[in-house]
């Protein structure tokens, strides 16, 4: 239709607009407002202005449901924050995923940073053979995946419905990072996906997500934090020595355990605490090589842990 609004000589076209085309509606709409603002700055008479503003409030329900209407489908990792050497997934969510017929898509991260171990928490009755191609998984970081309804029938799901995961192991150093992209070069194809009538759905949404290598410095403490307390911890990440600073409610003997990111014992010892404060020291020799390790301070009735980090110079 054409919209002739309060005898102004110009017209807002918004004829042809179909509802699953966001970007043309949008284009005719625009149209539409600077030719009602146009009136709104031009026409002096309140009650044209009232009309209109009328008028605008009765469109905007409509325009506010046929976005809603149109909005696109989208396929997203959300940013993850992983410590070196655990292993995690990587979860692909759905957004305003309805009525899709099927899709398609690789994945592609740096393989020096995660390494792939499999795929995990499937939303549909995937056929791994068929399904997902990982000839590449290992020595580039990439994985394909293809899923068309078995019977050719559109599905929907919920938002933040985990389509699948993707198993990985943070093999990286602290402070690496990688994305979780949705590869789009040649050879492979472009990420898609169908609509009911099998047709390509131009403004699907495929959004990476980005991993890094962190650890979380958090102490862990016991049931009865009045036993024992983790005062500080410092410098963390350290080069050459750490020192912890702790507070013990009463004399204790303690056992003093580091371990490496794999839980492998790399030093051990027995000592006597002071009721009150006590500082202990570590140097780098009792880690051997740089990397992130777990501290452990553990009496009859308190434990007191800490990850740290050493750092080569």
């Amino acid at each position: 239709m054409a919209a002739l609004v309060f005898g102004c000589c110009r017209k807002a076209d918004l004829s042809a607009v179909s509802t699953k085309n966001n970007g043309q509606f949008i284009i005719r709409l625009i149209d539409f407002l600077r030719t009602l603002a146009s009136i709104f700055q031009h026409n002096p008479m309140n009650m044209r202005i009232t009309t209109g503003k009328r008028l605008l409030s009765l469109l905007l329900p409509l325009i506010l449901s046929h976005l809603a209407a149109t909005a696109q489908p989208k396929v997203f990792f959300e940013d993850q924050i992983v410590e070196p050497g655990t292993t995690f997934k990587a979860s692909i969510k759905v957004k305003d995923f309805t009525d899709i017929l099927g899709l398609q898509f690789s994945v592609k991260w740096d393989p020096q940073v995660l390494r792939f171990t499999d795929v995990s928490d499937f939303a549909f009755d995937y056929n791994i053979n068929e399904n997902f191609g990982f000839n590449y998984a290992l020595s580039e970081g990439r994985i394909a995946f293809i899923y068309v309804d078995p019977g050719l029938d559109v599905f929907s799901l919920p938002d933040s419905t985990v389509l699948f995961a993707i198993d990985l192991e943070a093999i990286g150093e602290v402070h690496d990072t990688t994305s979780m992209r949705f590869w789009d070069q040649a050879p492979l194809p472009a990420p898609e996906m169908y609509n009911g009538n099998s047709q390509t759905i131009p403004d699907a949404g495929f959004d990476f997500g980005m991993v890094t290598l962190d650890v979380e410095t958090a102490t862990s403490l016991n049931s009865v934090p009045e036993k024992a307390a983790l005062i500080e911890s410092y410098p963390n990440p350290f080069t050459d020595q750490i020192t912890f600073v702790l507070s013990l409610g009463e004399a204790a003997d303690a056992g003093i355990q580091i371990r490496n990111v794999q839980g492998q014992l790399v030093y051990a010892a027995d000592k006597r605490l002071n009721a009150g404060r006590n500082q202990l020291v570590f140097t780098k020799q009792l880690f051997g090589q740089a990397g992130v390790y777990t501290c452990q301070i553990k009496g009859a009735d308190f434990t007191l842990s800490k990850k740290v980090i050493l750092v080569d110079r």
